[in-house]
């Protein structure tokens, strides 16, 4: 089964994030996300949504000393309604997210799917944490259910991988972020994750420890040529 890959666009300017993901489509990204907490502004989307027939994810993340994301809130609700009205496919959202059942259920009714995440950028959940946020998740009822951490060793990768192999029948995306936490990413939709993540060849990255799209095509491709 071919990986699949999500190529993730964080940028200031809608024309920019289009210019990229023509540029990419060489390598064959499987969905684009959207970086919509990037963006200097979320109008004119539609243009995004014109230059790919690729199946489009509008994210938004949750304020963090350690990064530049802003909370999604009142505010910011109508980048959710543009990205709606421009066709996008998913709204990824994070688990913390205020009032996050009614604004699912408002994205249900226009016909968006939902991809529920939670981030950890102080380590790596241990097992029992993994189940009960994938619970948590679910209970949502999202389409994918995502669980990123930060893995610190390499050996964390190990409690990824393991995850994904555990939570059957559930789309997951599952890894740990950090320069430690390349293979996890390399391998999670090996092992059965939904897909991974990766930043345009030649564009900035949009977390820690993401490899580029040219560079994962690459190693899969090393890969399946000397399996």
């Amino acid at each position: 089964m071919k990986p699949r890959i999500c190529l993730s666009i964080a940028v200031g300017d809608v024309q920019e994030a289009s210019q990229l993901i023509e540029e990419n489509e060489i390598w064959e990204p499987d969905m684009v996300e959207i970086r919509l907490d990037h963006l200097r502004t979320v109008t004119n989307l539609g243009k995004i949504r014109e230059c790919t027939g690729l199946p489009l994810i509008a994210t938004f993340r949750l304020e963090n000393s350690k990064d530049s994301y802003w909370r999604l809130d009142g505010k910011n609700i109508p980048g959710i309604l543009e990205a709606c009205n421009a066709m996008f496919d998913y709204v990824d959202l994070d688990l913390s997210t205020p009032r996050i059942r009614t604004l699912i259920e408002e994205l249900r009714r226009v016909g968006v799917k939902v991809i529920i995440s939670h981030h950890d950028f102080d380590g790596t959940p241990s097992t029992s944490s993994f189940r009960k946020i994938l619970d948590e998740e679910l209970s949502l009822k999202p389409e994918v259910c995502k669980i990123v951490g930060t893995a610190k060793n390499y050996a964390d990768n190990l409690a990824y991988l393991n995850f994904i192999s555990e939570a059957k029948g559930v789309r997951l995306v599952c890894f740990g972020m950090g320069r430690e936490g390349k293979p996890s990413r390399i391998f999670s939709p090996l092992l059965g994750g939904a897909f991974t993540y990766a930043s345009p060849h030649g564009g900035p990255k949009s977390a820690p420890g993401q490899l580029s799209i040219a560079d994962l095509r690459k190693i899969y491709a090393l890969m399946e040529a000397t399996g």
